[in-house]
């Protein structure tokens, strides 16, 4: 398999699985109880997850691919997921930020997810490209 094809996969298997752990934190954990006021711990932990597994496994692959999950979740494309693997989309993202903005609506988080997806795309393509430049690191 080419190293642009398994940076790939890691930075799709990353945001998938952080999303799915998300759901089953956030849905069997705090919806249930309604221990809103700790939900605070788990983001803790789960933004640390967030920034170091990408760091981590780009340095494993030396590929700078696995870095496109922090654009995954800075664009709320995390959030979308995690309604979207739920059946649905909400018309409010109720108790989220969405890329700075408290709570936003449903149009405005389609704007910024397609911003985020553009900017995936470009940033894999330069990988892509500095790949085949750089060689080993990147």
């Amino acid at each position: 398999m080419s190293k642009n094809k398994r940076g790939l996969i890691v930075f799709i298997c990353l945001s998938v699985a952080l999303t799915l752990l998300d759901i089953l934190v956030v849905e069997i954990v705090y919806r249930p109880t309604s221990d809103w006021d700790n939900i605070y711990k788990y983001h803790i932990i789960y933004l640390t997850l967030i920034v170091a597994l990408p760091l981590i496994t780009t340095y494993k692959l030396c590929n700078l691919m696995p870095m496109a999950t922090w654009i995954f979740f800075l664009f709320g494309l995390e959030d979308t997921l995690f309604y979207g693997l739920q059946g649905y989309l909400p018309k409010i993202y109720w108790g989220v930020y969405v890329c700075g903005i408290w709570e936003a609506t449903l149009n405005q988080v389609i704007v910024i997810n397609t911003i985020g997806i553009i900017l995936i795309a470009v940033y894999i393509i330069a990988v892509v490209k500095l790949n085949k430049i750089l060689g080993r690191w990147v």
